[in-house]
């Protein structure tokens, strides 16, 4: 499999470390975009650094698009895709419409994915692909493969929470600091409560997450008691919020820059 990769961001490059790891044996080539990271990966990942977009796409199996969806028409204007070759295309908010005339190609994926892919552990989202290619991005963690593109836009925003997640951690992590805790202890209590949080209702797949819930949150429980106040204080509202505004740029707002 040869991949090139146009616009070598902060996410792609954890696409590469998480195939190098995985040992792949992908033949990945870089576009110069982005120098210092290009050369970085070069050092790191045994990857090649092409002196063109062109260059890097050129006979490509899966060429990904990785830039802003602001520089994607520049970019675009600068590769041209043979029939049999497969662009991914890593930019929210642009259609699969919108790519496709963009770079006067049919053949095109949209993917998602969060940071974790650089170890492997990331939850990979594809529009409808060739087992070919969702074996391929397995190598990054556990792949799910959308219908359709409006469930495509609904899981981006889950990929934005991602983000949001982190925002409520350090929140916690800084009570418990305030409160005495050292920092490093409040970092691993916080972000293992989360962890553990996830793993069980993992090994509980089939049972709803309010179940866990409540099985967690007993009546007279220290826990029910939190949750209490959290239900009173509608806590939920912020993250419907953000989560429908997001959506509303992904969909027919203004296009977010980035997830």
């Amino acid at each position: 499999m040869k991949m090139g990769v146009l616009g070598v961001g902060e996410l792609t490059e954890k696409i590469v470390a998480g195939l190098t790891a995985a040992e792949t044996a992908a033949e990945i080539v870089l576009s110069p975009r982005n120098a210092t990271r290009a050369e970085r990966l070069r050092e790191t990942c045994g990857c090649r650094v092409a002196g063109s977009s062109q260059a890097a796409a050129e006979d490509a199996d899966i060429v990904i698009a990785g830039v802003r969806p602001d520089a994607l028409a520049g970019m675009a204007s600068e590769v041209s895709l043979k029939p049999n070759q497969l662009l991914v295309s890593l930019v929210a908010g642009v259609s699969m419409d919108q790519l496709q005339t963009l770079f006067g190609h049919k053949g095109v994926v949209r993917m998602m994915l969060t940071y974790a892919a650089g170890i492997n552990q990331t939850t990979v989202v594809l529009t409808a692909c060739d087992e070919k290619t969702r074996t391929f991005f397995s190598a990054l963690g556990e792949v799910i493969v959308l219908e359709n593109e409006e469930l495509f836009e609904l899981a981006t925003v889950s990929m934005c929470m991602n983000g949001w997640l982190y925002h409520l951690a350090d929140g916690l992590q800084n009570w418990l600091a305030e409160k005495g805790m050292p920092p490093s202890h409040a970092r691993s209590l916080v972000l293992g409560a989360m962890r553990d949080s996830a793993a069980y209702a993992g090994h509980n797949h089939g049972v709803p997450l309010d179940n866990l819930m409540q099985s967690v949150a007993t009546e007279g429980t220290f826990t029910a008691q939190g949750l209490n106040i959290l239900r009173e204080q509608q806590v939920m509202q912020p993250w419907v919020k953000a989560a429908d505004e997001v959506l509303h740029s992904l969909t027919g707002g203004n296009k977010a820059s980035e997830n």
